[in-house]
């Protein structure tokens, strides 16, 4: 059964949601539900839009419901757009990208991510595996849209990861930043309100003999951060089966993934388009979801998620 449901995801088009999905959309959306207009939560209850409990909820409610409390749902084209995140609060709107892009040593790379991150135009950049050991200025101009001359960064371990944080200053200002080998940990306010908030670039290792040492390092954060907390980036951990098109799974680093994030209060914001981000690229492909967005307040900034079709481990 479970095969034949993978095939069948693989074949599905861009927009394709099974019911887990479906189930994690609802979930975020009670939660979201619930600093709410009492008029919305009425229509809601009327629909039944949330209710229902044999049949997964289909995927035209979802996004009427989340067009109806101001959420709003949309998919970007190409995959040469990185992901967008919308988010919103007190009467300010603004952008993050967060985009894996597999080193920034080639010119003509670095002139294609610049291109991908200023069609968005973000206030805060969160970029994945730059495998770049320095970030100077003009190496940062190489590939951040212009404007974004404020940026925090780790240095790759030789030729693996490197994160890189940026801000538009005239949106958001640094007030502290916490550097470690795969997040880092950016604390921002806004220019033109009282808005806070704390923004972690994640990368994390691959080799997953260093999983747990990577999540134990990702909850002790928790003690220098307060407020509405953000987390982006590829994790490279799977939270469930369905997370991942074939039968090799592992429960145990799954189940210390999903405490990490229960320790955290963290909510993962959903994908509306895609069961997966990342791809081997082979003739029978391993998909499996590793890019993921997390936050630990949802009822100060609801969101609206654009991913694109597969994760920018394609570049």
């Amino acid at each position: 059964m479970r095969k034949r449901v993978a095939a069948n995801a693989q074949n599905e088009p861009a927009h394709f949601i099974d019911s887990t999905d479906k189930a994690v959309q609802l979930k975020a959306l009670q939660n979201a539900l619930s600093s709410c207009s009492a008029q919305l939560k009425e229509h809601v209850t009327k629909r039944g839009i949330l209710g229902r409990k044999k049949k997964a909820v289909a995927s035209r409610d979802l996004r009427k419901l989340v067009s109806t409390a101001g959420l709003g749902a949309s998919v970007q084209s190409g995959l040469d757009k990185p992901p967008c995140l919308q988010l919103w609060s007190s009467g300010q709107t603004f952008n993050l990208v967060s985009w894996n892009v597999r080193g920034l040593g080639d010119d003509d790379k670095c002139k294609l991510v610049r291109d991908g991150l200023s069609s968005p135009s973000p206030a805060i950049i969160c970029v994945q595996e730059t495998k770049l050991n320095d970030v100077s200025r003009f190496k940062a101009a190489s590939f951040l849209p212009h404007g974004f001359s404020d940026f925090s960064f780790v240095e790759a371990t030789g030729t693996r990861g490197g994160l890189l944080t940026a801000w538009n200053p005239n949106v958001f200002s640094r007030s502290s930043f916490i550097a470690r080998q795969h997040t880092l940990t950016t604390s921002l306010t806004s220019t033109s309100s009282d808005l806070h908030l704390t923004v972690t670039n994640v990368y994390a290792p691959a080799d997953h003999r260093d999983s747990q040492t990577f999540l134990d390092d990702l909850v002790e954060l928790a003690s220098h951060v307060s407020g509405p907390w953000l987390h982006a980036g590829d994790f490279n951990l799977l939270r469930d089966t369905a997370d991942k098109n074939n039968e090799r799974f592992d429960f145990a680093l799954a189940a210390a993934f999903n405490d990490a994030i229960n320790q955290l209060n963290l909510i993962e914001l959903p994908l509306l388009d895609r069961l997966f981000t990342w791809s081997n690229k082979r003739a029978s492909p391993t998909l499996a979801r590793l890019d993921r967005v997390f936050i630990n307040r949802p009822s100060h900034i609801p969101t609206q998620y654009h991913p694109h079709l597969l994760s920018s481990h394609d570049l």
